[in-house]
């Protein structure tokens, strides 16, 4: 009874407090579309982290309080409810633009490369449709693998990883 009247400021008997439902921090954080600086002025026990003994304790708050910040804040708890859909919309929205600005920068990316491609074409020495023959050898001065495409190109090395 005591933590309750020296945290919250309310006097709560033990057989009461199934009454009074608190909440962590964060999900308060996040329930209610608050921030740290509007439960700085709210009371707190602090509980064990149920996940790991080490992790820092948290920090729960009594969920009518939760509410009362969260209706000076927004208005009403209705109006918290639509901030968060209005959230998750823009949320996937924005996930919308910019998968389709990807595949639009993905579709200037083939078309680039295919007047590249076709660039190339025009300037090379192979007739038309016609393939670069590729040929391995062994250069007998230096003994590396060396890989010519065409006769009339210079020979490259060739890095073996």
């Amino acid at each position: 009874m005591a933590d309750y009247d020296q945290a919250f400021g309310v006097a709560v008997c033990s057989a009461c407090r199934k009454y009074e439902p608190t909440i962590s921090k964060s999900n308060a954080k996040s329930t209610y579309l608050l921030s740290d600086a509007d439960l700085a002025r709210l009371g707190c026990i602090e509980r064990q982290n149920p996940r790991h003994k080490e992790f820092s304790a948290m920090k729960m708050l009594l969920v009518s309080q939760v509410e009362e910040v969260a209706v000076q804040k927004h208005g009403s708890l209705a109006a918290v409810a639509e901030e968060k859909q209005r959230r998750v919309k823009d949320k996937i929205e924005g996930r919308v633009r910019r998968r389709a600005a990807e595949a639009q920068a993905a579709a200037v990316a083939q078309q680039v490369a295919a007047r590249v491609a076709a660039a190339v074409g025009r300037h090379s020495t192979q007739p038309a449709g016609q393939q670069a023959q590729e040929e391995d050898f062994i250069d007998p001065e230096t003994g590396k693998r060396q890989k010519r495409f065409a006769p009339e190109y210079a020979a490259a090395d060739v890095e073996e990883f």
